[in-house]
């Protein structure tokens, strides 16, 4: 085996290696409970989390949805199809699960993400 040969093969097994960790990061699914037991709120809204294809959230439910990597995540909360919220929150680090409150989220806050149980809380 040659001096080239070998280090071509280092170079593929490390490239292997480091596609391998990124999709282990990246490609994990999480999940985020959307809670919209709000007594302010009249009615039901619609959530899209990252872009993807919006999920409506009835009132005095919740709705599990899955992101993909713990980072941060922009949210949009729609209410009768106008854009009512959007901003962004972190994943909880350490965690598989977590909940958000629809009550918690008022302009120019902070979104409160807590961490749960996801075996308790699917219904």
């Amino acid at each position: 085996m040659t001096k080239r040969s070998m280090i071509v093969r280092g170079a593929l097994l490390a490239l292997y290696i480091a596609v391998g960790i990124w999709a282990y990061s990246t490609g994990k699914g999480y999940k985020i409970f959307v809670d919209n037991t709000d007594p302010a709120v009249a009615g039901a809204i619609t959530v899209a989390i990252d872009g993807a294809t919006p999920v409506k959230v009835r009132l005095g439910g919740y709705t599990g949805i899955m992101v993909k990597g713990t980072g941060s995540h922009r949210i949009k909360i729609m209410r009768e199809g106008a854009p009512d919220f959007i901003g962004e929150f972190r994943f909880p680090p350490e965690s598989t699960a977590a909940a958000l409150a629809v009550s918690g989220i008022r302009p120019g806050s902070e979104i409160v993400v807590t961490p749960v149980d996801p075996e308790t809380r699917d219904r």
